[in-house]
């Protein structure tokens, strides 16, 4: 399973169509406190492989942003992959050698992406190297 957390809505359209075409339907969470609720959420699974924004909207005047959900997501899902996807690169380039995959965006080979994807589905294996640009 793929949890995709991301507020910018044609971004998680773009990354629901690329998925379909390697039969995965991902579940999603738009806002920092969706998916905070989603990570503590006891009786769901945890997801094999997550995408998290960094910047993320709030809720009801409630901010969580993506480096606090990294962190809870380390705790509660220690064995799910975490691929960090952000347009800022000073703020992505912290989670390199901690995140198993980080990508600047905007994301310019969706075809190597999903191959990348599948493959860290498939293997469990992290790909701990820069994204291309």
């Amino acid at each position: 399973m793929l949890l995709i957390i991301e507020d910018n809505l044609d971004l998680v359209e773009l990354y629901k169509m690329a998925l379909s075409l390697i039969q995965i339907c991902p579940e999603v969470a738009v806002t920092g406190p969706a998916a905070l609720r989603r990570i503590e959420q006891l009786d769901a699974p945890a997801p094999d492989l997550t995408i998290l924004d960094l910047h993320l909207r709030g809720e009801n005047g409630v901010e969580v942003n993506g480096a606090d959900l990294f962190d809870k997501m380390r705790v509660c899902w220690p064995d799910t992959k975490i691929i960090v996807s952000s347009a800022d690169i000073d703020w992505c380039r912290k989670f390199q050698g901690l995140a198993d995959m980080v990508i600047e965006k905007p994301i310019v080979d969706m075809s190597l992406f999903l191959n990348d994807v599948q493959g860290m589905l498939d293997s469990g294996q992290s790909l701990m190297r820069p994204y291309p640009r």
